[in-house]
């Protein structure tokens, strides 16, 4: 084991040094840059392969602006195909292979073929190929009869303009412009159609002057594969459409799988041009050069976590990750309070989904995020069985040597693991409150109210028992009475046989109010009415239905106010099953999560969760999106059997893989354990200064110098890719070494990227693809179930971000982030990139440093 500890820097860890400069505009500084040997580009900047990101319409787009754009791989082969052809047919000298009818053909047949390939006119040609003339818009305007036979619409060739394929390539913009023409169909000898011009992709190379082509005046572009099942498949079929550059999409490139994918690419498609990775360090890259690799992808970043993960703090309550910042306290595996010293997106990610046994929602985490669990995979299942969890996990591990079975570990590498919360949790709570009720006694709105203090209330068994009733099945009103005088009540409900809980309920009440309530009776239900508009007004703070919740502040340390709560909870919306479980059923996940924690705090033991199924039941016409969804915290017997010394131990029920690409959150947490609780097990923040070991996730600088540094050595390039928030970050990625660049969250949310635009709450979002298609998701989902009542909360992933800010064109992002690299490099005395890479000096930045260099009172273009 290599026990050497060294530093390991981000983008925001370090500045680069201005230097002396002889260039006097940004006009004269050279961004053109090697992707591959063999591939150059003119700006450094390449689109992820994500399916948020980058589909046809982007690659065509960062190629015209003299970079490269990779389709993502989550599309069938045909479908991959496709887009590759749209990048390709887009533009070029001659297209090649244009698509066309035969004079037999009719209107209709015309009309959609040219409205499903953007087209605005076909060449027509007989069953041998030879060319008989051309329909354009022209042609078919005025034209109604959809069934009128192409040859009597078309322009045939004796009236229409060709040319030879061998003689007027080069003069085709004159022949255009001569016969004022968009089109111009090229024929051999024998009348053959061989290619066709256009006058729109003449324009465009003039409009895009720095668009990256290949040897035939296309388009260059890029297209993912894996590492596994149909990938040589996928691979032959991209390249026989001309896709020049293949990226081999895994999230942990350094792996003998990927290896072996770059060697059977190479030995039977020869000499493609393939980008291999994701690595993090020098030996992942010399790994991946020697499997045959022409270009490294460097960033294997730390785990995330989407947003809507529920983070445990300090404070006895969860927030969502995205909502943290820096500065508020959490819970760390120790049980320990603990200071947040970042919160922050780290993009869009591919995620996994997890589920454990005392947290009702699944987790939606990036495979790589580091979990700290208890290691029994060398116990078989029917020892676990017998000898149980607890019993297993306080022996030492078989191997040799023996070590402890707690460990980090990678969710992707979860086999037969256990998860892990504290057993002692050192939550920072108050003792005591006092809440004063006021009643208005004299006044009026011109003078002012006058108020005093009628009812104080103060923590016991009998306020908690009242507060737990009124969260589980109570509700607060307020409104004008006839006499127009504000009025206000308080109301619970129960069940028409509890009327024991009723009883009990109105005791407590008369002895905290010294008031009587109302009892009516509704079919099967009971209502006690108190009214009392002090205690209806207060009542507000607690929400109503599914965001109902005990707000902070009322959360203290009292056992018997906690007991009181517990039991209110349990009389309105528990229920105790024939093994003796009690469960709490409620749509509001806030009062799950005070259910759980009220009960930790007096039980010392987590309850198990679950989400309900959604049915309709007997409701056929019923729409499933009206259902409020339900959630379930069920007190087991024996939870007390699942604590160790340190831990309860969490049975991990599920760990699939998913095709969401979602944003991703992530804390910094100030302590030596760098350690959180995220949705009821303890989790690892994922930057931090740690053991360099192949696998982990390495700040994206000091990634980034390690691989350049080898592979420039051999001369193959490294791609830069994560970390990327603005575009001095670009600049430093150069300087660090990197060749390019790949964006993805930065170009994400573009026209460009795939996804429809929507307008929420006044503003413009984009929505993922695959988020966008719930709808029809769901009706596949209840196709193969056969049942009407498929769980809706498989196909959404509650609290999964779907959504991404509008961010206009892509050509409008790419101007300002050149223009910022430009500007950098300037500032460095760097005119070229390989200049950059000789002249970059970094010092490194304190905190001070960095919140100094931050913008005050203006905006960063990012």
């Amino acid at each position: 084991m290599n026990n050497e500890i060294r530093e390991a820097l981000a983008y925001d860890d370090v500045l680069l040094v201005p230097k002396l400069s002889n260039i006097y505009s940004r006009k004269n500084v050279d961004i053109s840059s090697f992707l591959t040997n063999k591939i150059k580009l003119n700006m450094p900047i390449i689109s992820a392969n994500m399916d948020t990101v980058t589909e046809s319409a982007m690659a065509i787009e960062m190629a015209r602006q003299g970079g490269l754009g990779i389709i993502h791989r989550f599309l069938t082969i045909d479908d991959q195909v496709k887009e590759i052809l749209k990048v390709k047919r887009s533009e070029a000298i001659v297209i090649e292979n244009p698509y066309t009818l035969t004079p037999e053909h009719n209107l209709k047949d015309a009309k959609i073929l040219m409205q499903d390939k953007n087209i605005t006119g076909i060449p027509i040609t007989d069953n041998v190929g030879r060319y008989v003339g051309i329909l354009t818009n022209t042609d078919m305007m005025f034209e109604d009869n959809l069934l009128k036979q192409i040859k009597d619409l078309m322009t045939p060739k004796e009236k229409s303009i060709i040319g030879d394929i061998n003689k007027d390539i080069e003069n085709a913009k004159e022949i255009l412009k001569q016969n004022k023409i968009e089109k111009l169909p090229l024929i051999d000898s024998k009348g053959i159609l061989k290619g066709l011009i256009t006058a729109k992709d003449i324009t465009n190379r003039e409009k895009h002057p720095l668009a990256t082509k290949d040897k035939k005046g296309r388009l260059l572009v890029g297209a993912a594969v894996g590492v596994k099942g149909d990938y040589l498949d996928r691979t032959e079929a991209l390249i026989k459409v001309g896709c020049d550059v293949l990226c081999i999409d895994v999230a942990h490139g350094h792996h003998d799988m990927t290896l072996s994918t770059i060697k059977n690419i190479k030995d039977r498609f020869g000499d493609v041009q393939i980008i291999a990775g994701n690595v993090a360090t020098a030996e992942g890259t010399l790994d991946l050069i020697n499997a045959g690799a022409d270009c490294i992808k460097v960033g294997v970043g730390g785990g995330c976590f989407a947003a809507g993960t529920r983070v445990l703090m300090s404070n006895g309550i969860y927030k969502n990750i995205e909502e943290i910042k820096a500065g508020e306290r959490v819970i760390n595996k120790n049980g320990e309070p603990v200071n947040v010293k970042k919160a922050f997106c780290t993009g869009i990610k591919e995620v996994r989904k997890i589920r454990n046994s005392i947290f009702y929602e699944e987790t939606h985490v990036t495979p790589e995020h580091r979990y700290w669990v208890g290691d029994l995979n060398t116990s078989s299942i029917e020892t676990i069985q017998s000898r149980g969890y607890v019993r297993l996990l306080q022996k030492q591990s078989k191997t040799i040597p023996k070590a402890s079975k707690y460990k980090w570990k990678e969710v992707k590498d979860f086999r037969q693991d256990v998860l892990l919360i504290p057993r002692e949790i050192k939550f920072e709570l108050e003792q005591y409150f006092k809440i004063n009720l006021k009643k208005r006694v004299g006044g009026n709105w011109i003078i002012r109210y006058k108020y005093l203090n009628d009812v104080s209330l103060e923590p016991c068994y009998e306020l908690g028992y009242i507060f737990g009733t009124f969260l589980g099945d109570g509700s607060s009103h307020s409104g004008i009475s006839k006499k127009n005088s504000r009025v206000g009540s308080v109301r619970w409900y129960f069940g028409k046989h509890e009327i024991d809980k009723v009883n009990k309920l109105m005791k407590f009440i008369i002895n905290i109010f010294n008031k009587e309530c109302k009892v009516t009776y509704k079919e099967n239900i009971i209502q006690v009415i108190l009214y009392y508009k002090p205690f209806s007004d207060f009542l507000q703070s607690f929400g109503k239905k599914k965001n109902k919740e005990l707000p902070q502040k009322y959360l203290i340390n009292n056992r018997e106010y906690l007991q009181g709560i517990l039991d209110g909870l349990i009389d309105t919306d528990g229920n105790i099953e024939e093994r003796g479980r009690i469960r709490f059923s409620n749509t509001s996940i806030k009062l799950i999560e005070l259910f759980n924690i009220v009960h930790y705090l007096l039980k010392g033991v987590f309850p198990n969760n679950q989400k309900k199924k959604i049915s309709k039941g007997n409701l056929k016409n019923a729409n499933l999106d009206n259902f409020s969804q339900s959630y379930i915290s069920e007190i087991i017997n024996t939870g007390e059997k699942r604590l160790s010394e340190d831990y309860q131990v969490v049975k991990l029920l599920k760990n699939e893989k998913t095709d969401l690409c979602v944003k991703v959150y992530d804390l910094e947490i100030d302590c030596p354990t760098h350690s959180f609780i995220a949705n009821n097990a303890i989790v690892h923040n994922s930057i931090c200064i740690t053991r360099i070991q192949t696998g982990c996730g390495v700040p994206q600088l000091t990634a980034v110098m390690d691989s350049a540094k080898v592979a420039n050595e051999v001369g193959i390039t490294v791609i830069a890719d994560g970390g990327i928030k603005q575009s001095g970050d670009i600049v430093k990625a150069l300087a660090a070494g990197a060749s390019t660049v790949m964006l993805g969250n930065m170009l994400a949310g573009t026209d460009e990227s795939p996804g429809q635009t929507i307008i929420k709450e006044g503003r413009k979002y984009k929505i993922y693809r695959g988020m966008a298609g719930f709808g029809a998701n769901k009706s596949k989902k209840e196709r193969e179930s056969g049942k009407d009542d498929a769980d809706i909360s498989d196909v959404v992933p509650e609290g999964v971000e779907g959504t991404i800010p509008y961010r206009g064109k892509v050509t409008e992002v790419i101007y300002q982030l050149i223009g910022g690299l430009k500007s950098g490099m300037s500032y460095c005395g760097s005119k070229s990139i390989n200049e950059l890479w000789k002249n970059a000096e970094f010092i490194r930045i304190t905190g001070a440093g960095m919140k100094e260099s931050r913008h005050h009172d203006v905006d960063l273009l990012k």
